[in-house]
């Protein structure tokens, strides 16, 4: 061969790998049969709040498994609200309230408890952040507050995040 075939060659194999200088995505993985788990849609009458305030300022996934502290929730949740509602009365002996919290957004923006699932002593709660197309100078801090079937074990958050329908 010559060299100019050979070191033509040669870049056509940098160019492929490279792939226009995006690396190659990891390839998907199952998780093992073991972790595993079917969820299933959170009623939607299990939704205790949805808010846009500015009571939690960071990103927060978290499990409130007795009333102390879903006293102190609410509490946070509804405190710049000028009459806020009753406390949902929870009954911790069966249920959990799970509170989503996605931090600075934008008008538009909306976290959602969205599914849940069992599997081995693993709770997986899946969380779903849609994030608005719309463009205003404002700032918002979506969360939400539901509650769940209470488990046994630790939970795993897993998020999904997509544009709301109207943005595509």
């Amino acid at each position: 061969m010559r060299p100019s075939t050979v070191l033509s060659l040669a870049t056509l194999a940098v160019l492929a790998a490279c792939h226009k200088g995006k690396a190659s995505a990891p390839p998907l993985v199952a998780p093992a049969p073991e972790l595993q788990v079917a969820v299933r849609a959170v009623d939607p009458g299990a939704i205790l709040l949805s808010d846009n305030a500015r009571v939690f300022a960071d990103s927060l996934r978290k499990v409130i498994r007795d009333t102390v502290e879903w006293k102190q929730i609410w509490a946070q949740a509804t405190r710049l609200q000028p009459s806020p509602p009753a406390r949902p009365v929870v009954d911790f002996s069966k249920d959990f309230v799970i509170l989503a919290a996605a931090g600075q957004g934008h008008p538009g923006d909306v976290i959602h408890v969205d599914s849940m699932g069992y599997a081995r002593k693993l709770a997986v709660i899946v969380i779903r952040t849609t994030t608005g197309c719309q463009n205003i100078p404002a700032t918002a801090y979506p969360f939400e507050l539901a509650k769940v079937p209470r488990f046994d074990g630790d939970p795993a958050f897993r998020e999904q995040r997509s544009k709301a329908p109207e943005c595509q």
